[in-house]
């Protein structure tokens, strides 16, 4: 996704959460290889749908998972956790 090229996760755990399928990845069940061919087939011969599924799998992957973003959302974490802590302390 971060290189803009099509990806094709399993529906298997959290990936269905960020995965809008057929927007920014085409999702194929586990185990099943007939899908997967299917979907990579379906992606060979739609040169648009290939665009867009690498457009917005780097959206994707940009606006949620960039280094700015997740530092923030771990300092917060920390801070949290570790905040009340310090104030029991002094």
């Amino acid at each position: 996704m971060a290189c803009k090229k099509p990806f094709f996760p399993t529906t298997a755990g959290g990936i269905p959460e960020i995965i809008n399928n057929g927007k920014n990845g085409i999702l194929v069940p586990s185990d099943d290889a007939e899908a997967l061919a299917d979907a990579l087939i379906t992606v060979l011969n739609d040169r648009d749908l290939r665009a867009t599924i690498g457009t917005n799998g780097y959206s994707t992957v940009r606006d949620q998972f960039c280094n700015n973003k997740n530092g923030s959302a771990y300092e917060i974490l920390f801070a949290g956790l570790i905040g009340p802590s310090l104030e029991k302390a002094a």
